[in-house]
């Protein structure tokens, strides 16, 4: 491309997934490797040959003046004068902060060098070309496979320059950081909306439990109360029929089968309004049983609801995670081709009765431990640990861990891992002890290297040389550690705990049609014992009469009375 050529890049917080997340991912990837440097006038025609819709480009772009080799050179020239032009000549190690390069590549950095050439349209291959012409020694230059090589710093300081430079060109350039960022922006968004249907679904939970136990409860006691009445009811039906039968027969044929039917219809009646009464208690109870079914039902509704909601969101959030993951190691692959050192970082911590503590920075405030960065001494080493000792006593206490809101990875011997605040492990006494530092720089069985030693008071004793700073690489770290960022456990959580409501609605469903069938049983029973009381009383009533008198003290026509009477009520 010559110095004429216009070089279009993506506004910033545009991403090529966003604008065309209708087409396949190697179009998608086919568009991505054309915008690595910016789109040139020849790029585009070649995409649209190869139908893909270059408005949508066009219509999102920022444009910058191509830079030439000529500019690159130009530009590594001027630099390297503003920044290099006093240095004294250096024979040691360049990768350390004794390097006065290094030390002028740092103040560069504090100067925003890189977002200036950004801005003034150089790409990030340009970029890294008038890095490395303008600061040779410190070993940051392009590499033949497209990506660029990173050495890491041999001191502590040394090496956050490195990590600084990395993040200020992703920040610089853009590369994938917008993608990435509305990767994480989607996946956070649906682990929240599962995580409020979750909550939502706990609080239907309680709900439902309440209320079934107080459903069986009303329906238990309309029962038992409806069975006693009934019983109770029988009896003094019988006892009226016995008082009235006896005033009948002795009355000798005075009374006439018709006052004996009206004395005892009063007594009934009497009886059957108390019995009402009480009935109409039991019915009240059983409509309250009945209007908080009601309410479960819709519960279970609203439940089946959330759970298919969720079902749909863990499907995207699966799907958005794994897009997040691809997009991670994309970065990683493509941004650095780094010497082993890079793929290392410092953890401080201490071992107690083959339990591993580990000290870190909850830098993103998610109450847990996210990354590799995040552990104390992963940036300046040991000095991390020195940084917190505020009255330099060269001791960092209880105290002094608490107030820096140090956290702790807990690392059992089986594997199990808890995150916990300083306050929860460390007692007023427990100290780290500075000054017994002792510099190891060994290498473990594991691969990792022991830089050095300390001791801890823990628990009330001194564990001597049980304290340690280590250099562990990545890979090891990943399988050891659960990272949040990397496993992302606890979008795990969210997603497991969705699908558990799938059983806890199962079991809900099934204990609501038990009730629901024990209700409509009760219902029936109780209709059945109010309406059989009527019957009871009659055909009592016709029982007793004809086992206490005689036939021939009933004339005919009463007697076929009582007959036609029981066949009315048989019918």
């Amino acid at each position: 491309m010559g110095g004429e050529t216009t070089v279009q890049f993506l506004k910033s917080g545009i991403s090529i997934q966003s604008l065309y997340s209708d087409l396949s991912e190697e179009k998608i990837e086919q568009i991505k490797s054309a915008s690595k440097d910016g789109f040139s006038e020849d790029e585009l025609q070649r995409l649209e040959s190869d139908g893909i819709d270059i408005s949508l480009l066009r219509e999102n772009f920022d444009s910058k003046e191509n830079k030439t080799t000529s500019d690159v050179n130009e530009k590594a020239k001027s630099i390297k004068e503003k920044y290099c032009s006093d240095l004294e000549s250096y024979n040691g190690d360049v990768y350390s902060i004794s390097n006065p390069e290094l030390k002028a590549f740092k103040q560069a950095l504090n100067d925003n060098l890189l977002n200036e050439l950004s801005k003034e349209g150089f790409n990030k291959t340009q970029i890294i070309e008038i890095i490395s012409q303008s600061f040779p020694s410190i070993g940051i230059k392009n590499g033949d496979d497209g990506q660029y090589e990173c050495p890491k710093g041999h001191d502590s300081e040394s090496s956050e320059i490195y990590v600084d430079f990395v993040n200020a060109l992703l920040e610089a350039t853009g590369g994938e950081s917008s993608e990435i960022s509305s990767a994480r922006q989607e996946l956070n968004n649906l682990n929240l909306q599962i995580e409020t249907n979750n909550d939502e679904l706990k609080t239907k939970q309680k709900e439902i439990q309440q209320l079934q136990k107080e459903i069986e409860e009303l329906m238990n006691n309309a029962i038992e109360e409806s069975e006693e009445i009934a019983e109770n009811q029988k009896e003094s039906a019988k006892n009226a029929v016995n008082k009235r039968l006896n005033e009948y027969i002795q009355s000798n044929g005075t009374m006439s089968y018709e006052e004996f039917q009206n004395n005892l219809a009063n007594d009934l009646d009497s009886l059957e309004g108390i019995s009402n009464s009480k009935l109409s208690n039991i019915v009240l109870d059983m409509l309250d049983a009945q209007n908080k079914m009601s309410t479960v039902k819709i519960y279970l509704k609203d439940i089946n609801s959330l759970m298919k909601d969720n079902e749909t969101l863990t499907n995207k959030a699966q799907d958005a995670k794994e897009n997040l993951d691809n997009l991670l190691d994309k970065q990683k692959e493509e941004g650095i081709s780094a010497d082993d050192d890079a793929k290392e970082t410092d953890p401080i911590g201490f071992l107690h009765k083959n339990t591993r503590y580990d000290f870190f920075v909850d830098k993103d405030n998610n109450d847990d431990l996210s990354n590799e960065n995040e552990f104390l001494g992963a940036k300046n080493g040991f000095l991390e640990l020195i940084n917190l000792d505020k009255n330099k006593d060269n001791k960092v206490d209880a105290k002094e861990l608490i107030q820096n809101d140090i956290k702790v990875v807990v690392t059992k011997n089986n594997g199990s891992q808890t995150v916990k605040n300083a306050s929860d492990i460390f007692d007023e006494g427990d100290f780290i002890d500075l000054s017994s530092y002792t510099k190891k720089d060994t290498t473990l069985e594991n691969g990792n290297k022991l830089l050095g030693v300390f001791d801890v008071k823990f628990d009330d004793e001194m564990l001597d040389d049980k304290g340690y700073q280590t250099l562990d690489k990545i890979e090891w770290l990943d399988k050891n550690y659960n990272f949040s960022d990397n496993k992302s456990e606890k979008n795990s959580s969210i997603i497991a705990e969705a699908t558990d409501f799938t059983n806890q609605y199962n079991i809900f469903l099934n204990r609501n049609n038990r009730l629901d069938d024990k209700l409509n049983s009760a219902q029936r029973k109780i209709e059945s014992i109010s309406k059989s009381i009527n019957e009871n009383i009659t055909k009592n009533a016709i029982n007793n009469s004809k086992s206490k008198t005689e036939p021939n003290e009933i004339d005919t026509s009463e007697q076929k009375l009582l007959e036609e009477e029981e066949k009315k009520n048989k019918e």
